[in-house]
């Protein structure tokens, strides 16, 4: 028996997801495991609730620089402005160089605030590379579904790469 079928067992108890389901998600998130983050979505875990710390799924996945999960949790309904209140997604992604994370997150709407723009400014003068971290926070959001969120963000990441 694997990962996934203790999981599969586990989330048939209501209370599980409830209670351990924020846990169990950013955990999956932070190992990059794919499969159970899909599970674990898919049994009603909400990529929207925080566990201790006010630290998010998304965020976290962000931080990872995993954009397959990012995808998935689109899918699943996330609310992309959600963050921890100490540390802007957008800082993660780019302090991790995860430009692809960092694209994905503009193009799904989140917004960062003066403070956070200001900390990617920074990123950006400390590698000697503004400009780039500058126009990762010009890219405005994609209408579209989000299926093409995930492939604009490539697509965007290709093209900010290129200048």
């Amino acid at each position: 028996m694997g990962y996934a079928d203790v999981i599969v067992l586990m989330l048939r108890d209501a209370a599980v997801v409830r209670n351990e389901g924020p846990y169990a998600l950013n955990l999956s998130v932070q190992q990059g495991r794919l499969e159970i983050t899909q599970l674990l979505l898919a049994s009603g875990v909400s990529p929207n609730e925080p566990i201790k710390g006010g630290w998010y799924p998304y965020a976290e996945a962000a931080k990872q620089g995993d954009v397959s999960s990012m995808c998935l949790m689109l899918d699943y309904g996330v609310n992309v402005s959600l963050k921890n209140d100490r540390v802007g997604n957008l800082v993660m992604a780019l302090s991790g160089r995860h430009f692809d994370a960092a694209v994905l997150l503009m193009l799904s709407g989140y917004v960062p605030d003066d403070s956070e723009k200001k900390k990617v400014l920074g990123l950006g003068d400390r590698w000697g590379a503004r400009e780039l971290y500058s126009a990762v926070m010009s890219i405005k959001p994609n209408e579209g579904s989000l299926s093409q969120q995930c492939k604009a963000a490539e697509k965007s990441w290709k093209s900010v790469m290129a200048k």
